[in-house]
């Protein structure tokens, strides 16, 4: 009895594993197929969109040489703009000092005109009393020789 157990039981596990590996073998090849069939999927997908993906590099490729070209630019605008703050404060103060010459300077035109007005009022002043003075001398003339 005991030696037909263990020829039962070998029978069993040799059955178990020819079951095992047709299993194995059958999910390998399940696998093997799954592989060949994916590859050739991709494969078609990457033709049916090689042109896409090329033109879409292309495209790639041209943005980045703006991008490149644009924050090379942006540098050279940032160092200006920093140097331009700088040359602020100095014209700046160069206006401030030429609107206050500026305004010396109308100050002293204004002066000068009302200087001007005095002094042709003063001129015109003389003006007549010269003439007054030579009118009443050639009166006081003509009375002496009267």
């Amino acid at each position: 009895m005991n030696q037909r157990m263990i020829t039962f039981t070998k029978a069993l596990y040799d059955k178990s594993c020819k079951h095992a590996e047709a299993v194995a073998t059958h999910r390998v090849a399940q696998l093997e197929k799954e592989m060949v069939d994916e590859r050739r999927h991709t494969a078609e997908f990457l033709n049916k969109y090689q042109d896409d993906v090329n033109s879409f590099q292309i495209e790639r490729q041209v943005h980045n040489t703006k991008k490149s070209r644009m924050e090379a630019r942006t540098k050279t605008l940032h160092w200006r703009l920093e140097e331009l703050k700088g040359q602020e404060a100095k014209l700046s103060s160069q206006v401030l000092d030429w609107r206050n010459a500026h305004s010396r300077a109308a100050d002293e035109v204004e002066q000068l005109r009302a200087q001007l007005a005095k002094a042709r009022e003063a001129h015109e002043k003389e003006k007549d009393n010269r003439q007054n003075l030579d009118i009443m001398h050639a009166e006081a003339m003509l009375a002496v020789k009267s």
